[in-house]
């Protein structure tokens, strides 16, 4: 097979990496056969310890990028001046990086972050950026330089015709290194797996055995395969919601969880929790545990028609499931009702996007944590943390194992609550810090899977 995740002109083209289908160990021998066709055979020119000296002015509103890539490059090779925030400072470039694909040739800081100025098609701003995710991921073992080293030699490579003789070695240089680091990754990653995990499934208290009502509690459900398993492991352990909104879109834009083919059940049972049936339709489902339905068809939870509804019902809980990376706006989240979010990492460790892989290549396991909604991604109270192990068989991680760990830990908190006196538990530990991820590349997607 080829190697698809390529553009005539990626900078302008975005090469798409969501929901990348899981092709077996043929995908890892294309990428290997790609990259092959870019190495130069002599070389006489090494990966540079660092370009130049450049000091920058920290207080400064704009970053020249070109110095500011070489100042780090500096900083991280020089082993006898080691500096705390230096993966702070790379972490804000990659984010820079993940969020357009693109590196501008200089950037306003700004309080959310930065915004990118001038020229974005500077290729060899890429190759120095490349060469710095090198030294990050081979000083730090830092798994989000690697997944954006990856993708950014999916870009270079695009425009590899356009490149001088000098800056073609730099890139195979490039190449040698990043084929080193995924090794690297893939041998511990090996290690961890061979560990044995045990966990516990989570238990609905006998007093629940029968139908029982959720008063005051809203489910609000895009029209996902994620809020298709939700609502089902809410029948299967007999719970009835008093009030239900299921989102839906009929814009042409694809909403990330939204699947027009979902994948049929693979067992009912995966590593001894409930797997829902994702080819049941949502409606069909809510109507059997909520008698006040109620369709909005507005494609974003982030609507003046939900916020009404909130308002005049008042429930004392919201259980959420939206459309993949949408952000739940301040406006809402200050009406003063806890939005219940369940994330497929255990917090604060792995925050962002398809952090079961990530966490599954760090420490050979996934988990799941609940936690009530913030204005900050992944950034509020704890509920709930749960580890789930590692996959016992190969199922479909994105959307059936992923659905099916949160849902257990759904159940789980739900009969916490009713427990509670219908209020939610607080997990001991804090949700400062932590590492943030973004989407990751089919290649550390692959190797998470192939091995299982």
């Amino acid at each position: 097979m080829n190697y698809t995740y390529k553009s005539n002109d990626p900078l302008e083209q975005k090469i798409k990496y969501e929901y990348s289908p899981y092709l077996g160990e043929v995908f890892i021998e294309s990428w290997i056969s790609y990259r092959n066709e870019f190495k130069i055979n002599k070389k006489d020119f090494n990966l540079p310890k660092s370009a130049r000296i450049v000091e920058y002015d920290s207080d400064s509103n704009i970053i020249n990028t070109e110095n500011y890539i070489n100042y780090l490059k500096y900083k991280v090779s020089d082993s006898n001046n080691p500096e705390e925030n230096l993966l702070n400072n790379i972490n804000w470039l990659i984010k820079r990086f993940e969020i357009h694909k693109r590196i501008y040739e200089s950037y306003l800081k700004t309080k959310k972050g930065g915004i990118g100025k001038g020229d974005y098609r500077n290729l060899k701003l890429y190759i120095d950026f490349a060469e710095l995710l090198i030294l990050s991921t081979n000083t730090y073992f830092h798994l989000p330089s690697l997944n954006a080293l990856i993708k950014c030699l999916d870009i270079i490579l695009s425009y590899f015709v356009y490149f001088s003789d000098q800056d073609k070695i730099r890139i195979s240089n490039a190449i040698d290194k990043e084929r080193e680091l995924f090794l690297r990754l893939k041998n511990n990653y090996l290690d961890l797996i061979k560990k044995e995990f045990k966990f516990k499934k989570s238990k609905v208290s006998p007093n629940f055995r029968q139908s029982i009502k959720l008063e005051d509690v809203l489910f609000i459900a895009a029209d996902t395969i994620r809020s298709r398993g939700y609502a089902q492991a809410l029948l299967e352990n007999k719970f009835k919601i008093s009030d239900s909104i299921i989102i839906t879109s009929d814009s042409n834009s694809k909403k990330l969880g939204k699947c027009l083919s979902p994948p049929s059940q693979t067992k009912q049972s995966l590593n001894g929790i409930f797997n829902p049936n994702l080819e049941i339709p949502l409606i069909e489902t809510v109507k059997e545990i909520s008698s006040n339905n109620k369709i909005i068809n507005t494609g974003t939870i982030n609507s003046s028609e939900i916020k009404d509804y909130i308002t005049k019902i008042k429930p004392n809980l919201i259980i959420y499931s939206g459309f993949g990376g949408e952000i739940v706006s301040n406006e809402l989240l200050n009406v003063g009702i806890p939005f219940l979010h369940f994330h497929s990492g255990e917090l604060p460790a792995f925050k962002g996007s398809t952090t079961i892989y990530y966490s599954l290549l760090q420490q050979g396991t996934c988990g799941v944590s609940a936690i009530i909604l913030s204005s900050e991604i992944d950034a509020g109270s704890i509920v709930a943390i749960k580890n789930y192990g590692k996959p016992n068989s190969k199922f479909n991680l994105d959307y059936e194992f992923d659905t099916a760990i949160r849902a257990d830990l759904l159940v789980q908190v739900i009969s916490d609550y009713l427990q509670n006196n219908h209020k939610l538990p607080l997990y001991e530990k804090n949700n400062h810090g932590g590492e943030t991820y973004y989407v990751i590349h089919p290649l550390l997607k692959h190797l998470a899977m192939i091995h299982i």
